[in-house]
């Protein structure tokens, strides 16, 4: 993938390394919701992020798209928030 901003410096050139995905956007709702209701949310949203429309605009702004299952999320979450505890402990980052 291109730098869509060459002037800025990424996080690994930073000396920020193991955080080069730290940008997710996603879809939540209240815990309680009605299975039913995320699982049809879930076609619906997995459906849409299929369609060339959305990809082409993904790719505009340089992003990667990935759809998936809540469980999957879940999984991404977890993961993530490991990579940041890791570079928190490391004094990498710092929480503010």
């Amino acid at each position: 993938m291109q730098q869509l901003i060459p002037d800025v410096p990424t996080l690994s050139e930073q000396g920020i390394h193991g955080a080069e995905n730290l940008l997710c956007i996603e879809l939540v709702t209240i815990a309680k919701a009605p299975g039913g209701s995320v699982e049809k949310l879930n076609r619906e949203v997995n459906r849409l992020l299929h369609t060339a429309e959305v990809k082409q605009r993904f790719d505009q702004l340089g992003l990667d798209m990935e759809g998936g299952t809540p469980e999957h999320f879940a999984g991404i979450v977890r993961a993530q928030a490991k990579v940041l505890a890791s570079l928190i402990a490391r004094g990498t980052l710092q929480p503010e």
